[in-house]
């Protein structure tokens, strides 16, 4: 079987996927069953955990799924991104979608770029 593109989970996705949005859920199962990896970018994690004050360990129940990456801010991806407009989360994303050839999961789809593939969990 040969794994498709990574998702790139941002802020909103992952808030919905902790509000139990079965789509986003969906997205994790086939994360789990190996058809792609779900990325976590951690700007995107920050963001959504100020809204939802879950705590470390509902987010290592998400970090614990197999194929389930964080993907830390690196300097060179934050020197490349701090001159883009939006959140910081978001900016993030678009990088590492655009970086692996990935597909960004949101609520929001309006706020990317048409140049990156978007999958909307409502």
């Amino acid at each position: 079987m040969t794994k498709r593109p990574p998702r790139v989970f941002d802020s909103s996705a992952l808030v919905t996927l902790f509000r139990g949005n079965p789509r986003a859920y969906a997205l994790f199962v086939d994360c789990e069953r190996g058809l792609f990896d779900v990325c976590l970018p951690t700007a995107a994690v920050a963001e959504a955990e100020a809204i939802l004050g879950a705590g470390l360990r509902a987010w290592d129940a998400i970090v614990m799924t197999r194929g389930a990456e964080p993907l830390p801010l690196s300097f060179h991806a934050a020197v490349e991104v701090g001159p883009w407009q939006g959140r910081l989360g978001t900016r993030q994303v678009i990088h590492e979608a655009i970086a692996m050839s990935g597909a960004v999961v949101t609520t929001d789809p309006d706020i990317y770029p048409l140049d990156v593939d978007v999958i909307t969990v409502w």
